[in-house]
């Protein structure tokens, strides 16, 4: 039989069956669990929302599945005004799970869309004038 003289589960053990011991060790050891798991989410979701290097200046705190929609309020004109105010003509954020790229200079968007680094890339949305 093992003896746990002076380790902190001594009283422990003394006052309960084997059983009940094994239940009350199971319960520490499933909350410990949960969380090392919720650090392991948060730090994943951290990993995940980081832009890649060279990625244009923009806000950085994502919600999940809204992305950076907060930054930008009920009147999305004046959100995306705000943006380019804020970050310049071109801002990189998050619409949704998707990154994005905010052109606020149509001669410098002309310029971007003829360059071949730009040819072939997915577009999800168009302005309309």
């Amino acid at each position: 039989m093992i003896d746990f003289q002076g380790s902190p589960f001594s009283e422990l053990i003394r006052n309960l069956s084997p059983v009940e011991v094994c239940r009350s060790l199971g319960r520490r050891m499933l909350g410990s669990l949960i969380v090392f798991l919720a650090i392991l989410i948060g730090f994943r979701y951290w990993k995940s929302c980081r832009h890649p290097e060279g990625f244009p200046p923009g806000p950085r705190r994502p919600i999940p599945v809204f992305g950076d929609a907060y930054v930008l309020g009920n009147d999305l004109a004046k959100g995306f005004s705000n943006l380019s105010e804020k970050y310049g003509k071109v801002c990189g954020l998050w619409l949704g799970m998707e990154r994005a790229v905010f052109v606020a200079d149509f001669d410098l968007l002309q310029d971007i869309l003829q360059k071949s680094e730009t040819v072939d890339r997915q577009t999800k949305a168009t302005s309309r004038k």
